[in-house]
């Protein structure tokens, strides 16, 4: 599975959240660009908008209206 970049923080020199399956780890801007990530380094959201994006989905994710589920009220023998 190839790295994929997740977001950019501020600092000096800047760099970006990459996750390699299920690995995550931190790369500096020029490493991120000399490495060939994807996405391009400047379309990365920032880490403040990615967190904001991410905790907005959870929670539409968290208040969609699932059909409560019934259960059996008896066990059906089959005879077997």
């Amino acid at each position: 599975m190839a790295a994929v970049g997740l977001y950019r923080c501020p600092g000096n020199p800047p760099w970006a959240c990459v996750l390699e399956g299920a690995k995550g780890t931190y790369v500096a801007e020029h490493h991120y660009r000399e490495g060939g990530y994807q996405p391009n380094f400047d379309t990365l959201p920032w880490e403040s908008d990615y967190k904001a994006a991410k905790e907005k989905a959870l929670a539409a994710a968290r208040s969609y209206p699932f059909p409560s589920v019934v259960q059996p009220s008896s066990i059906v023998k089959t005879g077997k």
